[in-house]
């Protein structure tokens, strides 16, 4: 893949991923462990999102979220770029290089309906839950680029096909990024999928969501979002597969990389016709979270996971071990990629 002339903005923002990683592996070693309070950081990105008038400020990322999103944009294995950092499982495509990770991201669902799942190898065999992500077409063959996320959940514990009509068969979270008609990043809501029996083996769907600004969620049918998916029990269990329309990496960077450097990029589905907004599936370090009725009809957290897609249209996805509570100096360096990522959304 072509990855030469990239610009000042991503230079600068690898830079400071790099160092922020570096500087929790620093503040793991000397804080001791103690807690911090994540509010008070987040308000400080918050003012310095509203002092250069940044309506739709970051939230401050995760440990894991800064490891991905940073193997995404330099095309690194996760694995190279964590040093000291805890374990941690990655999944997703071949990717940079011929470097690949493991597909699918694997868990062991909890068995009651207040538990986490907690990420596994896929070979162990008390896996219930996996998660894999693809994007089509294949980078590798097209060269207009991918304009589609796949996300498959193989839920082990669902054998039943058959659901009353209102049972909840399934709630999941999914990260969007909304543009206008000129590709320019709006808003990044998170839109809840939602998957209701309606009587024997038939389900219906919608999504809700502010997709529009509004202040309050708007009600959705998956097609009018340009979401595909199907339900399906012929390996004995539940599969849900999702196809989810893709932004380009252009929205989020304000349309400034050489036209040479990147695959044409997708710019999402069409849903408001009338105000020329698009939708699609956020590229850069976001997370997914699924919930699915077991065969009890009790609705379990299934699958928890970080997601990034990097530039040629690969994807990465990781889930970290459990981990105590970060040290100061973690929130210190995460918010010091927050800003970095408000200055490669601003033009120029």
């Amino acid at each position: 893949m072509r990855r030469t002339g990239r610009m000042t903005t991503r230079t600068f923002f690898v830079a400071a991923a790099t160092a922020a990683i570096w500087l929790i592996g620093a503040g793991s070693a000397r804080a001791g462990g103690a807690g911090a309070d994540n509010g008070t950081f987040q308000n400080l990105v918050d003012n310095a999102c509203a002092a250069v008038g940044v309506s739709n400020c970051p939230q401050l990322p995760t440990i894991n979220q800064l490891v991905i999103e940073n193997a995404a944009l330099t095309g690194v294995a996760p694995s190279t770029i964590r040093t000291n950092q805890e374990a941690a499982i990655d999944a997703g495509t071949a990717f940079a290089g011929n470097q690949v990770v493991n597909n699918p991201l694997a868990f062991v669902s909890p068995s009651s309906k207040t538990g986490l799942p907690i990420v596994t190898q896929p070979a162990n065999p008390v896996a219930n839950a996996f998660l894999s992500a693809t994007t089509s077409p294949d980078p590798n063959t097209s060269e207009t680029g991918p304009t589609t996320l796949n996300l498959s959940f193989d839920f082990k514990r669902r054998t039943n096909p058959t659901f009353a009509s209102g049972q909840d068969v399934g709630d999941l979270i999914l990260p969007l990024a909304i543009t206008n008609s000129g590709g320019n990043l709006l808003r990044q809501p998170m839109l809840t999928v939602q998957l209701r029996g309606a009587g024997g083996t038939a389900v219906t769907a919608q999504a809700l969501g502010d997709l529009k600004g509004t202040g309050s969620p708007q009600t959705y049918s998956l097609d009018q979002l340009g979401i595909t998916s199907s339900l399906d029990f012929s390996k004995g269990n539940e599969v849900l597969d999702l196809g989810i329309p893709l932004i380009g990496f252009d929205a989020l960077v304000g349309n400034t990389f050489p036209p040479d450097d990147l695959f044409a990029p997708p710019q999402g589905f069409g849903f408001d016709a009338a105000d020329g907004l698009f939708d699609g599936i956020d590229p850069i370090a976001s997370f997914l979270d699924a919930g699915f009725a077991d065969d009890n009809g009790d609705l379990v957290h299934a699958f928890h996971a970080d997601l990034a897609i990097a530039f040629d249209g690969t994807t990465l996805l990781s889930a970290p071990l459990p981990a105590s509570e970060p040290p100061a100096l973690v929130l210190i360096a995460g918010a010091l990629l927050a800003l970095g990522l408000v200055r490669r959304r601003l033009p120029g």
